[in-house]
């Protein structure tokens, strides 16, 4: 491999290394948050309203953890290997926006209530990746806003916060 070549793809390897720290240890607060919950009526077995952010909090480990291990292994790998440049796929400016995005959805979801929120940010999310779309991502989203609230409202008896619609 030349020079500039093991360059590029030490700076991605450190990249990748830095991006899976960041994902592991939010991943890790995301999991000892879910670990208290509590619900007055949960049993001690089965599926209840910690099962989720329990299960998503540790693929967040996982995956962040599994992306260091991959970014040291790659160190010395040849470029076909792992690809034509150590560009990133997202480039910063929309990586900054979709986090910005889930920032907001996080701010507003308990006062304005999982159905709005959720609609909302699926509807500004698809719209930032297909803005010519707009109609089909805003009823796309508030059918899955409306279908995922009653699935764990009323089939699974998970409370989600009801909002402003309360």
């Amino acid at each position: 491999m030349s020079g500039t070549t093991s360059a590029v793809r030490d700076g991605a390897d450190l990249k990748d290394a830095v991006a899976g720290a960041v994902v592991a240890v939010v991943g890790g607060l995301l999991l000892l948050d879910a670990l208290s919950f509590t619900s007055p009526g949960a049993q001690a077995e089965g599926v209840g309203p910690r099962f989720f952010p329990l299960v998503a909090s540790s693929i967040l480990v996982v995956g962040g953890l599994s992306l260091i291990v991959n970014s040291f292994r790659h160190r010395g790998a040849d470029e076909t290997a792992s690809g034509p440049s150590g560009e990133s796929p997202i480039p910063p400016g929309r990586l900054a926006v979709v986090i910005a995005q889930f920032v907001g959805f996080l701010l507003i979801f308990e006062p304005i209530g999982f159905l709005l929120a959720t609609a909302l940010f699926m509807t500004l999310m698809t719209s930032y990746v297909r803005p010519d779309k707009w109609r089909v991502n805003t009823i796309v989203a508030v059918a899955t806003s409306v279908t995922v609230y009653f699935s764990f409202t009323e089939l699974l008896g998970v409370g989600l916060p009801p909002g402003i619609l309360g």
